[in-house]
């Protein structure tokens, strides 16, 4: 029988949207069976939670309204540097574009707001932003083709560039310097507001202001633009292999200018959204949405559904793998009959438990990295290339799981040998009589005498099905990896401890929490039922 092996096609858009509809339906299920754990209703608790935490007071509006001034720059700005990193161009310079399209939306704002009508100067903030930032950006594709210049490098050097202009505005009094408060004595930027400021569409006490729709409009957009026109599709290719652009007749040099100026617009567009909502100038406009907005940009493709899957995915692969490992070791370990060669290879196999995570990963690192033990044997054995493995997201689960068998094989038979010391003997001599080969021993006299330990281990194991260890991955993961590496540990450690959102990240572990401990229920009912095991 020969296997034919085929790269996915993608889901279809209903089919994505039905697993996120169908997450947050769970979602909404499993913290029904939580309230009605602790006493509380949850049909009248959600219903009061929409009526009078969303959509039932004024300072839930407002808070709404604040968090969407903040969504829409920072969607924005995740979208336009998408296009440059879908080609490999790694735009870091969100930071300085956007300062670059805020001066320039400002100013607009300042000069022609007295003269012109509020949506016409709306119109010219933005274009001046598109084409300040556009052209801050493009600065760096015209070096990168034409003199190899590093554009991760480059860029990086813009954004401080851009970062002391505005400060250099903000704090130089002037007569030129029409952004600065003419009648205060210290520097200080004054508001814009009365001049030129997106507008808010009432809907009932709530106020939507048009930029969420415009980011919506352009988030659409982009994503037809990438997905169904010869540019996007362009732009693949040349993310995919430049030398395969190069002799499939593409102009590799103009597709990069064109993508480059395209993405660093769309900062600046996010800028004049940003400034045109605030009313006013200031060193701090960006709040950090050039950096975040890469974050986000990559964590697009880490979805808290894909994370789960991840994490759950590798966690059931240790299960299959891990579990059975130190059952079968501790038999194969009892049919050693020479006790100094016994214990001699126990003391072996209980080493590798006792190395540090630390230590042991980097063993793992060194090894894998290109030149490595583990690469050359493969090199050789395969006649391929020495490649670093760990770079590799379909070689980061198998190296997880074989790093945990190697660390936890000999000390977890120890529970299983022990059990095996209390196999009655007559039971052996009884199999003996009988005729029973070693085989048939191990299945019919040693298996259904640990049978008992393996259930209780199993219940206590399905119990952390998603609880994958966050040092050993941590310290294995790297941005190459980080689509098969990122589980519900390190997710929750970048969210909650590196970005401080500390209220996101307990919700996480809490549902990770949930699902460990329903698993571990669920397995305990069963065994329970089946065999009269349990751990309760």
């Amino acid at each position: 029988m020969r296997f034919h092996i085929v790269k996915r096609d993608a889901f279809p858009l209903w089919k994505r949207l039905a697993f996120y509809l169908g997450a947050v339906v769970i979602a909404l299920l499993l913290g029904a069976v939580v309230l009605m754990a602790i006493g509380v209703n949850p049909v009248d608790y959600y219903w009061r939670m929409f009526t009078m935490g969303m959509v039932g007071n004024k300072i839930a509006y407002r808070a709404f309204e604040n968090y969407l001034k903040v969504f829409v720059p920072l969607v924005v700005t995740s979208v336009a540097l998408s296009l440059a990193f879908k080609m490999r161009f790694w735009n870091i310079g969100g930071e300085g574009q956007f300062i670059l399209g805020a001066v320039a939306a400002a100013a607009v704002a300042f000069q022609a707001g007295p003269l012109l009508p509020e949506p016409l100067t709306l119109v010219l903030m933005c274009l001046a932003a598109m084409l300040a930032a556009g052209l801050y950006g493009v600065v760096t594709a015209v070096f990168k083709v034409k003199f190899g210049t590093s554009e991760t490098l480059l860029t990086l050097m813009l954004n401080y560039v851009a970062l002391y202009f505005i400060t250099f505005l903000g704090e130089t009094k002037a007569a030129w310097n029409f952004f600065l408060e003419p009648s205060s004595a210290r520097p200080i930027f004054t508001s814009f507001s009365s001049l030129a400021e997106f507008p808010g569409i009432p809907i009932g006490k709530f106020h939507l202001n048009v930029c969420v729709i415009l980011a919506v409009l352009i988030g659409v957009g982009i994503y037809f633009y990438l997905k169904y026109t010869k540019h996007g599709y362009e732009i693949a290719v040349v993310g995919d292999s430049i030398g395969t652009a190069r002799y499939a007749g593409m102009k590799v040099n103009r597709i990069i200018l064109r993508t480059v100026f395209l993405s660093a617009c769309l900062i600046g567009l996010a800028a004049a959204f940003k400034v045109g909502t605030a009313g006013i100038l200031s060193t701090a406009i960006t709040d950090d949405v050039g950096w975040t907005g890469i974050i986000v940009a990559w964590l697009a493709k880490l979805n808290t559904g894909v994370i789960f899957l991840v994490s759950a995915l590798i966690g059931v692969l240790d299960l299959l793998i891990n579990f059975p490992a130190p059952i079968i070791f501790a038999l194969l370990l009892n049919e050693i009959r020479q006790n100094h060669f016994k214990k001699t290879v126990q003391t072996i196999s209980y080493m590798p438990y006792f190395v540090s995570t630390v230590v042991a990963a980097s063993l793992v690192i060194n090894f894998t990295k290109s030149g490595g033990a583990i690469s050359e044997s493969l090199k050789f054995m395969t006649g391929g290339s020495s490649e670093n493995l760990l770079n590799l997201p379909s070689w980061f689960k198998p190296i997880y799981i074989l790093m945990g068998t190697w660390q936890g094989m000999g000390y977890g038979s120890i529970i299983y040998l022990a059990a095996l010391s209390n196999v009655d003997q007559e039971l052996y001599d009884a199999a003996k009589v009988d005729g029973a080969n070693r085989w048939q021993m191990i299945r019919h006299v040693e298996l259904p005498a640990i049978v008992p330990t393996i259930i209780i281990i199993l219940i206590l194991s399905m119990g952390g099905i998603l609880s994958v260890g966050f040092e050993k991955t941590y310290l294995m993961q790297n941005p190459l990896n980080l689509g098969a590496s990122e589980v519900i540990q390190t997710y929750v450690y970048k969210i909650g401890v590196q970005s401080n959102q500390i209220s996101f990240s307990t919700a996480v572990g809490l549902f990770n929490n949930l699902v460990n401990f329903t698993c571990l229920i669920v397995v305990n009912m069963i065994a329970k039922k089946k065999a009269d095991i349990s751990l309760m």
